[in-house]
């Protein structure tokens, strides 16, 4: 998550409904506006200050009462059976690719796939229609949660980059009474995350450490912290708290009566803004959508890249299987990337303290030079020269002949697909089909499969119908439309504040007049037939040198076929300048997470949780490498989406071809979250998109030449595949799994041909430190060739390192030239990969 989105977490703002409002400015609104925003931006201009707080839910939405629309009856079988029209097409499928299943296997996947196609509300309620097990579970922790009051207290300290922050839990009954809390730290400055979870679970704390802190090293993202632009990112958030103020309405800002207590607690002012969530959510997000090139190239300080634009265009708003697929892939993608990372514990940190000792040898080294003269050093770096040279003419072979395979193999390529890349450019408006031209393919026999998801993602027109479970997705689509308006409406308005995104700020006086100007867009945007009452009301108080010192939110949300839900919160800012201290020595006795978790209960799950952080999750490796035997043994069930996987790494290992893994992992995946699809297209039609699918998105495939890159283009006009608005998303979920089933494969094959190629660990290590290196950084042709060098210099205080004989010498021939060569995390991920791999 975006650290701007802290504004929204302290605004409350992050639940959506509908409204409708014309724009009237008045006088003293504005002065009001104007002095509640300075107030809360005081927060941003002292050094220091405390907080503290509460805030309870309340809601009386029923779990336990089935409406009438939603009285089906689950299938009477206990098992789901496949739809016969789906398993004949995903027979043909599966005999076409030649997908290597077992009956057991096949007859696995086919219950999962009907298994997944239970309607939800299904799920919820007995045969007898009475309310299921889960929904009675739901009732009863929604009466804990209103029972449940929360608080809180903290101070922050910009300067030390300091905060703390002490959640509190409170449960009152007469025969039950739990108070828990949960302390936290947050350093900046040494990168570490502390807290003591220990109330809230014992279980995961062994018995030496439950009066500890404990800490998470969060020090490998440092680099990307550290650009952050902190006085443009507070400047931002600045203006977007005045942003609500200045688009306000006439009488939507007022200044309200003290009480007695409220003045003896020294505010001197009240000022009460009154307006619903979905308006002001809807304001801060195009703001934040305007300024998103400002906030990337000036604030995170990043090249702007066309490419994210074109992400946001072409995400689409349906909310049906397309977005869980995608959630489960980011998962499983995060879970991934931590097993690649480091398959132990003990790599990561030695990758780490090799990366400190070798770059505090550089600096060292760099700074000798540059005082005392480099006379020695010539010295030494022409006798290192020597023993470097013939690995180094090695490298260089090897390279010169890559680039030369590469250019031999790609030219016929580029030829090939120049006018056919200059007309798809020149299409590129005609296939922005219009809502008419989509509801007239409605009609047409066999629509291409790229104009059924253009329609589907932006006109949200489904052009193959749903067949049996379009009643389902009807009734779920009617339920949340009125929770997306919101989403919905920033969606719809994006194209038309597309034009004002610049590199300079759009602050909120400037975001004001665009939003007035486009007030008939916006009224069409949010106007919606099923209104959801969502009320939000903020008082401000000012103390007398006109600082925040109270804020308080109440927001109540009614929804007719669900029920109410309020919320509730109270904070107060307090001793700007004079805040609480942090206890730094309680600090410094803290040990790591995974110390204090030794012995405990849920030591390895534990593991799993921090996985994202630390990179350190030794049961994903394994998990990913069961076979479909000791799954089935386990379970006797295959779970979807993580099978995609297995089906790839066993096709790879049949075929040894990326493609062919895909196509496999493909048809699983539409089979299952894309049935309709199955039914409308033939098994050869599903099989030619599958392989267009591959080139666009499989990480390892390079365009063909010749005959076949003829071929594959001829496939891409059929299908209607060119553009990337023109591909579901589940494409790239699909080519995640993919990949984390193939890669040990892959990486093994390609591991094999390194050392056959560059024979020691110093070599290898030299040349993925290049690698690595330009894929992260340009260079022009005389540091490629400093580069050269550079790498085998540090892979050599690599291996010293490693050996632990790490000295002066290892950096012989090191030059102030080299230094800009040196980065700290190319270092990191090249010790972790070869270390792994070499050991």
């Amino acid at each position: 998550m975006r650290l701007k989105y802290i504004t929204l977490c302290l605004l409350g703002l992050s639940i959506s409904g509908c409204a409708q409002h014309v724009i009237k400015t008045n006088t003293s609104d504005q002065s009001l506006g104007k002095q509640a925003t300075q107030g809360l931006n005081a927060m941003f201009e002292n050094a220091n200050y405390d907080m503290k707080g509460q805030f309870s839910i309340q809601t009386d939405i029923e779990f336990d009462q089935k409406s009438a629309e939603n009285k089906a009856k689950p299938a009477e079988s206990s098992q789901p059976e496949l739809d016969p029209k789906l398993k004949k097409q995903l027979d043909q499928l599966i005999k076409t690719q030649k997908i290597p299943f077992s009956q057991k296997e096949k007859k696995l996947l086919y219950q999962a796939i009907a298994n997944e196609s239970i309607q939800p509300s299904a799920r919820y309620y007995d045969e007898d229609e009475s309310a299921s097990p889960q929904s009675k579970i739901a009732q009863s922790l929604v009466n804990v949660l209103n029972d449940l009051q929360f608080s809180y207290s903290g101070s922050v300290h910009f300067r030390e980059k300091l905060a703390a922050l002490t959640l509190q839990l409170s449960y009152q009954k007469p025969t039950l009474q739990v108070n828990a809390q949960l302390p936290m730290i947050f350093d900046f400055d040494d990168h570490k995350f502390y807290t003591n979870y220990f109330a809230f679970m014992p279980f995961m704390v062994n018995r030496e450490s439950q009066d500890r802190l404990a800490y998470v090293d969060f020090s490998k993202h440092k680099e990307a912290l550290a650009q952050y632009n902190l006085k443009k990112f507070a400047d931002y958030l600045k203006q977007m708290n005045a942003l609500p103020y200045l688009l306000a309405e006439q009488n939507q800002v007022q200044s309200i009566d003290l009480s007695r207590d409220e003045k003896n607690a020294g505010l001197i002012k009240k000022i009460r803004y009154v307006g619903d969530v979905d308006t002001v959510y809807t304001q801060l997000e195009l703001f934040d959508y305007v300024n998103a090139r400002y906030y990337t190239s000036q604030i995170k300080s990043q090249p702007w890249d066309d490419t994210e634009q074109s992400d946001v265009e072409d995400a689409a708003v349906d909310a049906t299987a397309a977005e869980s697929a995608m959630e489960a892939a980011e998962e499983a993608t995060r879970a991934a990337a931590a097993a690649a990372d480091a398959s132990e514990e003990g790599d990561e940190d030695e990758a780490y303290a090799s990366v400190q000792r070798v770059n505090e040898l550089v600096n060292a080294k760099i700074h000798n030079a540059m005082y005392h003269g480099h006379d020695q050093d010539d010295e030494q770096e022409y006798a290192a020269s020597e023993v470097t040279e013939a690995v180094i003419d090695a490298e260089s072979a090897y390279a010169t002949a890559a680039a030369t395979d590469y250019d031999e193999e790609s030219e016929e390529a580029h030829d090939a697909t120049a006018a056919y890349a200059e007309s798809d450019e020149d299409e590129e408006s005609a296939n922005n089909l219009s809502e008419e031209v989509c509801q007239a393919l409605i009609k047409t026999k066999q629509v291409p499969i790229g104009k059924v998801t253009l329609c589907q993602d932006y006109q949200d027109i489904r052009v193959i119908p749903l067949q049996e479970e379009s009643a389902q997705l009807a009734s779920e689509a009617e339920a949340s439309d009125t929770e997306a308006v919101s989403v919905d409406a920033v969606e719809q308005l994006k194209p038309v504040f597309q034009q004002y995104q610049t590199e300079q700020l759009v602050d909120a006086k400037q975001f004001q007049q665009l939003w007035q100007k486009h007030q008939p867009e916006i009224q069409q945007a949010l106007n919606t037939k099923d209104k959801v009452s969502s009320k939000l009301v903020m008082d401000v108080g000012l103390e007398k040198k006109g600082r925040v010192q109270t804020i308080d939110y109440n927001m109540a949300f009614s929804e007719p076929r669900l029920g109410q839900l309020k919320l509730k919160s109270t904070n107060q800012i307090l001793n700007y300048g004079n805040a609480t201290a942090i206890d730094r020595q309680a600090m410094k006795q803290a040990k790591s997470i995974q110390d204090v978790s030794k012995g405990s209960l849920f030591e390895s799950m534990l593991n799993g949780l921090l996985s994202p952080i630390t990179g350190q999750d030794p049961n994903i490796e394994e998990a990913e490498t069961a076979s479909v035997d000791e799954i089935s043994e386990a379970n006797e069930e295959i779970e979807l989406p993580e099978y995609l996987s297995t089906v790839a790494l066993n096709s790879y290992k049949r075929h040894q071809s990326e493609l062919k893994a895909y196509q496999a992992a493909f048809a699983v995946a539409f089979a299952n979250y894309r049935a309709q699809y199955v039914r409308y297209y033939s098994a050869n039609d599903l099989n030619e998109i599958s392989e267009v699918y591959a080139y666009r998105f499989a990480e390892g495939l390079k365009e063909p030449t010749g005959q076949a890159l003829k071929r594959l283009n001829q496939l891409r006009d059929k299908h209607a595949l060119h553009r990337y608005q023109d591909f579901d998303d589940l494409g790239s979920s699909v080519n995640y799994y993919v990949q984390s089933g193939i890669g040990e494969s892959k990486g093994q094959a390609e591991w094999t041909q390194l050392k056959k190629t560059y024979k020691t660990k110093q070599a290898i290590f030299a040349h993925l430190y290049q690698k690595n290196f330009l894929e992260n950084y340009e260079l022009d042709p005389a540091e490629k060739a400093q580069l050269v060098k550079a790498a085998q210099i540090y892979a050599r205080a690599f291996v010293d390192d490693t050996n632990g004989k790490l000295s002066e010498a290892s950096l012989q021939g090191l030059a102030a030239e080299h230094e800009e060569l040196f980065s700290q995390s190319v270092y990191y991920e090249t010790y972790k990969t070869v270390q792994k791999h070499m050991k």
